[in-house]
Parts: structure tokens; C-alpha cells; sequence
């Protein structure tokens, strides 16, 4: 086995090759931790709205922690279609290990810790 690692990192490809899949692998693993929601999550009411933005510069120009705000559907009569617009009446700050809907983490341990989410969940 020592022969076959030693030859790996001897080539730059390979190398490069085997930290990436090492990270995806890594990242697959926990993916129901990495994950702000879990798999099982669907809002149908928001399923065309576009990805949110995340802000750390404040309108007023200050820096702040990372936020993003909710959108609101609307329907557009002169448009004839729905239009999502954001809705800045209140921030959303985004955290570190918010609780959040459960999942079991590696198929064994109830939590609902997640590890990056918002102040709503």
C-alpha cells in the first residue's frame, strides 16, 4: 500500500486528482450537515423565484454580517406573470450552526444543527 500512495503523489495530476475527489467524497458524506435544508424540503409557492442574493455591505454602506432578505410573489398585470420582488422590511441573517428541520446525521444521529442557514430556518 506504501507503494501505491507514494507513486500517486509523485504525479501532479494525480495528486490533484485524488485531493479533489477526496473533497467531494468528504462533502458527500456530509452533505445532510452541509446542506441549509434538508432533501426533503419544498416550498411550491417559491419554486420559481430566483436564487437569493447575499449582502454584507448595508444600503448605507457599512459592513455587516452576511444577510439576504425574503421575496414576496407577485402577480404583474401589465406583465401578464408572476414577478418576485424582495422584501426589504427585514434582514435575514445568515449563521453558523442554526437549529434547523432534522435530519439524521450520517443515517444515525437525530439533530437539527445544520451549518450555515438563516434566522428563520
Amino acid at each position: 500500500m506504501d507503494g501505491f500512495f507514494s507513486k500517486l503523489f509523485k504525479d501532479k495530476f494525480a495528486k490533484a486528482a485524488f485531493i479533489i475527489l477526496a473533497v467531494l467524497y468528504f462533502v458527500i458524506f456530509f452533505a445532510d450537515f452541509i446542506a441549509p435544508y434538508s432533501n426533503t424540503y419544498s416550498n411550491r409557492e417559491m419554486s420559481y423565484a430566483p436564487p437569493s442574493k447575499i449582502y454584507t455591505i448595508t444600503p448605507e454602506g457599512k459592513l455587516s454580517r452576511p444577510y439576504t432578505y425574503n421575496y414576496i410573489r407577485e402577480y404583474e398585470p401589465t406583465l401578464m406573470q408572476t414577478v418576485f420582488k424582495q422584501d426589504r422590511s427585514k434582514k435575514y441573517y445568515i449563521r453558523l450552526f442554526p437549529k434547523a428541520e432534522g435530519y439524521k446525521f450520517l443515517g444515525i444521529i437525530p439533530t437539527h444543527r445544520h451549518l450555515f442557514g438563516t434566522d428563520c430556518g
